[in-house]
């Protein structure tokens, strides 16, 4: 691990800011759009289609809405839709339709198995059910992807509905800003989560002999995401850092463990 020195500046604003104050950061808690009205012919799963090789190819223009039943009995079962080609500047929206309480969870994949959106019941939190995105890249084969992150003894139906719209342009890169939390924080909650309370980090409570290096570790850390994201119109900073630019930004905190906040993050 890389390490480097924090200045007697940083040292000093970063004791001066505990804990840190949220209030001109904007709302913690987001909410989200009524779910939207599937429209488009139907089309049911036929199995085998657990995998990419086995996918249903679907054949429609523009609209078009896949249903499916993830079978119980113990088996992890996964839906798999094949939708065909889009081009960059295609916008994409799928929206999923599913029981209360499910724990469905939908994807977008192009051909190479990469993740392009995500909709995640399996946390019960407050959440949108819709993928909306414009693609920055064609695709040879965009896969839709319903399964679940358990098993269960009763079967879970489901309904996605999926639009394109060709050509609608592609977005210009926005910069994004992004704040480091070590200094600790309290109320940060997620949809409906309980809200939890974060600690100042402590590097030691990773790996005991790391201990005394923490201001070393959030150097590194910072130095690494910055060379991670050159270019990308990223820009990061530490919490407490009186020049953080105002605006919309993403804050990231580090310093407490909750498995109730796994995979989950708003956005």
């Amino acid at each position: 691990m890389r390490f480097t020195t924090l200045s007697a500046v940083m040292l000093a604003c970063l004791a001066g800011c505990l804990p840190l104050d949220f209030s001109t950061w904007g709302d913690q808690v987001l909410s989200f759009p009524a779910p939207q009205p599937l429209s488009g012919p139907r089309i049911n799963e036929v199995e085998p289609n657990d995998d990419m090789a086995w996918a249903n190819v679907i054949l429609f223009d523009g609209q078009v809405v896949l249903g499916g039943n993830i079978a119980a009995n113990g088996s992890l079962d996964f839906d798999v839709f094949d939708l065909g080609s889009a081009e960059a500047g295609d916008r994409v929206v799928a929206d999923l339709a599913a029981s209360a309480g499910s724990d469905i969870v939908l994807g977008l994949f192009n051909e190479d198995a990469n993740l392009l959106g995500y909709v995640d019941y399996s946390r019960g939190t407050l959440a949108p059910g819709r993928i909306d995105l414009v693609l920055h890249e064609s695709v040879e084969t965009l896969y839709a992807v319903a399964g679940t992150r358990s098993v269960s003894q009763a079967n879970r139906l489901y309904s996605v509905g999926v639009s394109i719209t060709p050509n609608v342009g592609i977005p210009q890169p926005s910069p994004q800003l992004v704040v480091l939390n070590f200094i600790g924080a309290s109320g940060v909650r997620i949809g409906r989560q309980l809200p939890v309370n974060v600690p100042p980090f402590d590097v030691a409570t990773v790996d005991a002999r790391l201990a005394g290096k923490t201001q070393e570790v959030i150097q590194s850390i910072l130095q690494m995401v910055r060379e991670d994201y050159a270019g990308l119109n990223v820009a990061f900073y530490l919490a407490g850092d009186p020049n953080i630019p105002a605006g919309d930004l993403t804050v990231i905190h580090f310093g407490t463990y909750s498995d109730r906040y796994l995979g989950l993050a708003d956005n």
